[in-house]
């Protein structure tokens, strides 16, 4: 008389390891290259109106951190930007510093940029002082 137990531990321990596989990538992935939102405190930031453009230049706090990019969402004439960085700089993000430049077409429509974090804090970093 044969039992299918042993069949069904070995494909119990297939599908351990495949998750286990699955999370390890999932978070080399975040570690490496997408990175983790910033504390608008952990970083410096000037702005600077250049041919109609903003230009945001800034750097980390820490040297140890490196950015890795931002994403963006505009909404009633608020620009929020969401900055990352990975926490150990690596081969694809070497440096903490960053440029982030927004078209003049797009500054048209645009009052407040503001950088947020994870915790839904704020910090604004450039507001239109004029009306025209």
């Amino acid at each position: 008389m044969t039992t299918k137990k042993p069949l069904f531990l070995k494909n119990r321990l297939v599908l351990i390891l495949v998750g286990v596989l699955v999370l390890f990538t999932v978070g080399f992935y975040l570690y490496a290259f997408r990175g983790f939102l910033v504390n608008p405190d952990a970083i410096f930031i000037t702005s600077d109106i250049k041919d109609g453009k903003l230009v945001l230049n800034g750097s980390a706090a820490s040297s140890a951190t490196a950015y890795s990019g931002y994403t963006s969402r505009q909404k009633d004439g608020k620009l929020v930007l969401r900055i990352r960085y990975v926490p150990i700089a690596n081969k694809w993000h070497q440096t903490g510093n960053f440029r982030i430049e927004i078209s003049e077409k797009d500054m048209s429509s645009i009052r407040q940029v503001s950088i947020y974090d994870k915790d839904n804090r704020d910090r604004i970093l450039w507001t239109r002082t004029n009306t025209s």
